[in-house]
């Protein structure tokens, strides 16, 4: 757990570096620490994900028999 906490530390130090080195008209790096359980990103993508399941389920005919088990962070064991 340490050793994770020190190296989003790091990537969060290096991507403020980066920032600061931008030009206009750059874009701004992605911050790959948003990637963790309880972020606004993985809400967003758990939110997209179930709307793609369910849409491929009701469109596609190769979807039509498949069950699909979707466990995002929000289930609750």
């Amino acid at each position: 757990m340490n050793q994770q906490r020190s190296r989003r530390f790091r990537s969060a130090v290096e991507l403020k570096k980066l920032r600061g080195e931008l030009k206009p008209g750059d874009q701004a790096p992605f911050d790959s620490n948003c990637i963790t359980p309880g972020t606004e990103f993985m809400a967003k993508f758990a939110t997209n994900l179930r709307f793609f399941i369910a849409k491929k389920i009701n469109q596609d005919k190769s979807w039509k028999n498949v069950q699909v088990i979707f466990s995002g962070v929000d289930v609750i064991f």
